[in-house]
């Protein structure tokens, strides 16, 4: 299993109407960082909804743009079978560890209290 070599919350994007923590996470041994998308899910506690890839080559596409077609879903690739093609044996083991990294999970809240903040004064607008 690839250890967690660094791990924080960018920013909160908005999916499908739903708030979600877009989380950087770079393993140990990737060249390329992963971004994984946490949603609220009560409790002081998050789902993990999927995993993406950002497959653009950082001396070409240096500025971080979320934007592009670059990002792959690779939630599937990741953990589908026994153990996947990651070494990490489940979807849930990957989120503790991902939310046990110094900071992530006080960096997701602060981040999504202030987005559900203004989106409610959007609303209320």
């Amino acid at each position: 299993m690839a250890g967690i070599k660094h791990a924080e919350c960018k920013r909160i994007v908005e999916r499908s109407d739903q708030l979600c923590a877009d989380v950087e996470v770079q393993l140990e041994g990737e060249k390329q960082a992963f971004i994984a998308l946490f949603t609220d899910a009560g409790d002081e506690d998050y789902r993990l909804e999927m995993i993406l890839k950002n497959d653009a080559d950082p001396a070409i596409d240096w500025y971080d743009n979320d934007l592009h077609a670059a990002y792959e879903d690779v939630t599937e690739e990741l953990f589908g079978g026994t153990q996947g093609g990651s070494g990490w044996s489940s979807k849930e083991e990957f989120k503790e560890a991902v939310l046990a990294y110094p900071g992530v999970r006080s960096q997701i809240r602060t981040q999504l209290d202030a987005a559900e903040a203004l989106k409610l004064q959007e609303i209320q607008a």
